[in-house]
């Protein structure tokens, strides 16, 4: 699912123990943790010295790791906490039943030191190893905003830095949602009064969403 140079492969089998420990999850979400997930493989570190790029300013390496589940999907919470516990970005290779799909959380710098993670893109389950990764650009941080569009796809404006063009995507995200729950409102509405002011705050959202 991401072509891999050989420098760069581990294909290490890594204790579940040895890995929550270091991820910081609580009993329970360990515990979650070992019922959704059977094993963990760091399969590969992509790195200045194993991809032949330069060194990123915000981004050092990008871990990637192949996950065989129990569960179709593994708890949401688990894989943020691992993210926000490990420093480097990381790319997830999610297995159940034959099929897999990829993973990643979009994390940035915080102003005042650590990480911050925003939200994940994935791409759909596939029956067959196809590959949906692959490394472009020059330096580190190159190769991980190429592999965050990769996965997301159109719905991130091109020719925008990557953190501007998710900002639009969520605020356009915020403004669907908005929308939505005005037209069910309106719909719902029997005051003339209140379905005259839902009216007029709908069409100032989607002129808004429209522009």
């Amino acid at each position: 699912m991401i072509t891999l140079p050989s420098k760069a492969v581990l294909h290490r089998v890594v204790p579940q123990k040895k890995f929550y420990g270091k991820a910081h999850l609580s009993t329970a979400l360990k515990a979650k943790a070992a019922e959704q997930i059977e094993q963990i493989i760091w399969l590969a570190r992509l790195a200045p010295d194993t991809i032949n790029v330069a060194p990123g300013n915000a981004v050092e390496e990008i871990q990637v790791f192949h996950l065989m589940l129990r569960a179709p999907e593994p708890d949401p919470s688990v894989l943020k906490l691992i993210e926000e516990a490990i420093p480097y970005r990381i790319v997830f290779i999610l297995e159940y039943q034959g099929k897999k799909r990829l993973l990643m959380y979009y994390k940035e710098d915080k102003a005042k030191g650590g990480i911050k993670v925003r939200r994940a893109f994935s791409s759909d389950w596939l029956a067959h190893d196809v590959p949906i990764l692959s490394i472009q650009g020059l330096d580190m941080d190159a190769v991980y905003e190429s592999f965050i569009r990769q996965l997301a796809g159109d719905v991130l404006i091109k020719g925008v830095p990557l953190a501007q063009a998710i900002d639009a995507m969520e605020q356009e995200e915020r403004l669907r949602g908005e929308i939505a729950s005005l037209e069910r409102k309106l719909a719902n509405e029997k005051q003339p009064r209140r379905k005259h002011d839902y009216f007029d705050r709908l069409r100032t959202l989607k002129l808004k969403y429209y522009e």
